[in-house]
């Protein structure tokens, strides 16, 4: 019977000093940011612009989804992801440049 009670002290005694270290390891990292040199999240310009994504517009060629601000613009309202998509549009490939799918 007393093996039995120091045995199941030594587990208590374990298992309480497993929960202070767990406890310990997981408030360190929830306060370490591994990012925070990349992310600034004191300047307000930062802040504004966090969230704000660019549209995504598709092109009239290959279908490729890339931003708007990086659009090459065709006649007739087509819109292509390169220059090299807007010449194959010319030569008859899918999507010619005359806005058409």
């Amino acid at each position: 019977m007393r093996r039995l009670l120091i045995f199941i002290t030594v587990l208590y005694v374990i298992w309480r000093v497993l929960i202070i270290i767990g406890s310990r390891i997981q408030k360190k990292a929830a306060s370490s940011n591994p990012f925070g040199d990349f992310f600034r999240h004191g300047s307000s310009a930062g802040r504004d612009q966090q969230g704000q994504g660019e549209q995504l517009i598709a092109c009239s060629r290959c279908g490729t989804l890339f931003p708007a601000s990086h659009a090459i613009h065709g006649s007739h309202g087509a819109v292509y992801c390169s220059e090299a998509c807007r010449q194959l549009a010319r030569q008859g490939g899918k999507g010619s440049d005359d806005g058409s799918h």
